[in-house]
């Protein structure tokens, strides 16, 4: 028991205190070196996505044919996983698909002039002709202008993008999961969408061939 007497010299006892300061500035250490690791591995995983994104739909945009089929876009899909091979260690890691894991939507979209045969001044109403992937665009929900600096939705294109050619979209939807997820931090999702025009033709197309799996949707 710590009597009256004895308090002053407790007080002048400079023993273990190295141990004790350590101890409670360890786990302050400890969470901003784990900290300053996620954010640079957060950083690596937004760049190379913006890379998954940007090499497929230069690939899809290449296309002389017009026409797409569901093989073509089994082979940009597929190519993520030479691009981010990451995700395939981060898949196993959850028990899942790594299709799953790192979801990519590919789409086709065209625009309508209004008013009918204006050359200047025109309003361009965008269509979908054809989605495929994990988050599919919708046919019948009218996509909107958005501004470039806003985040990518199924349901917005950037306002830049309206005009007399059309389109080719890819979006892509990863969770990026922190080591200290569940402690402090929830998982984050990045997405991250590319949008380019055709190179060769007016239009890519969809064509069923015999084999298709039925994962496309095709508007009407």
């Amino acid at each position: 028991m710590l009597t009256r007497a004895a308090l002053p010299a407790f007080l002048r006892d400079q023993r273990a205190v190295s141990a004790i300061e350590f101890a409670i500035w360890a786990p302050v250490m400890c969470l901003l070196f784990l900290g300053s690791v996620d954010l640079t591995r957060y950083a690596m995983a937004t760049g190379r996505l913006s890379d998954v994104a940007d090499t497929i739909g230069q690939m899809l945009s290449v296309n002389d044919a017009g026409t797409v089929t569901y093989i073509d876009l089994q082979f940009y899909h597929d190519s993520a996983m030479v691009i981010y091979p990451q995700v395939l260690a981060d898949a196993a890691q959850q028990q899942m698909a790594w299709s799953n894991d790192l979801q990519i939507t590919l789409s086709s979209i065209t625009f309508t002039a209004t008013p009918s045969g204006c050359t200047t001044n025109c309003t361009y109403v965008p269509k979908l002709l054809w989605t495929s992937g994990s988050n599919k665009r919708s046919c019948t929900v009218a996509m909107t202008s958005a501004s470039d600096s806003a985040l990518p939705s199924s349901s917005t294109l950037p306002a830049d993008t309206f005009g007399p050619t059309s389109l080719l979209v890819v979006d892509i939807a990863y969770t990026y999961r922190s080591f200290l997820s569940g402690a402090l931090f929830h998982n984050m999702t990045i997405k991250r969408s590319y949008y380019t025009t055709p190179r060769y033709v007016t239009t890519v197309n969809y064509t069923t061939v015999g084999g298709d799996p039925g994962t496309t949707t095709v508007c009407p």
